[in-house]
């Protein structure tokens, strides 16, 4: 049974993390879209940009911060995480290495804000040039999809298919006698 936990354990995080591949892919490539025509950073309408985020936000369920190529954050759909000073206003350092200087077409990080954890998922807002004209930041948290409850009906199944061999097995050496 610990093997079959230990497996569905596995096969779901595989799963989180191609939920969260996906889920950053499609809010770049939407944010992308939007500012495609943008030639320099600071050709970007701020205004337009944080109505962007929004309706990607609302479209996607995410909540998006939305920073400059140098690290400041321009734009959010939860500034008040930010107002309260719960986040930095500054991209973090790491996610930021992978996606200025490794390239990286995403990064996904485990993140925690006092006991609460979670992912933080980044990507680069490019126009159709390929310049980066900003960078992208969405928490995913883990509540979104119930690992718990997988892997405890996947115990549940073991358990009642070893029952129901050890009953007819019993009823087996019984009819013997």
């Amino acid at each position: 049974a610990a093997i079959s936990v230990l497996f569905v354990y596995s096969r779901n995080e595989a799963n989180m993390r191609n939920m969260m591949n996906d889920k950053i892919i499609s809010i770049s490539s939407m944010i992308s879209d939007g500012l495609k025509e943008v030639r320099r950073p600071s050709d970007m309408d701020m205004s337009a940009v944080q109505k962007l985020i929004e309706q990607v936000g609302s479209d996607t369920n995410s909540d998006i911060s939305i920073y400059s190529p140098d690290g400041r954050m321009i734009g959010s759909t939860s500034p008040i995480v930010f107002n309260r000073q719960l986040m930095e206003e500054r991209l973090d350092g790491n996610a930021y290495g992978k996606i200025m200087f490794n390239r990286k077409s995403y990064h996904i990080q485990k993140e925690s804000i006092g006991p609460v954890s979670f992912y933080s998922m980044y990507s680069p807002v490019v126009n159709s040039r390929g310049d980066i004209m900003a960078i992208l930041s969405s928490p995913y948290s883990e509540d979104t999809y119930d690992f718990e409850e997988d892997s405890m009906m996947h115990y549940m199944t073991i358990v009642s298919l070893f029952l129901l061999f050890l009953l007819v097995f019993l009823d087996f050496l019984l009819s013997c006698k």
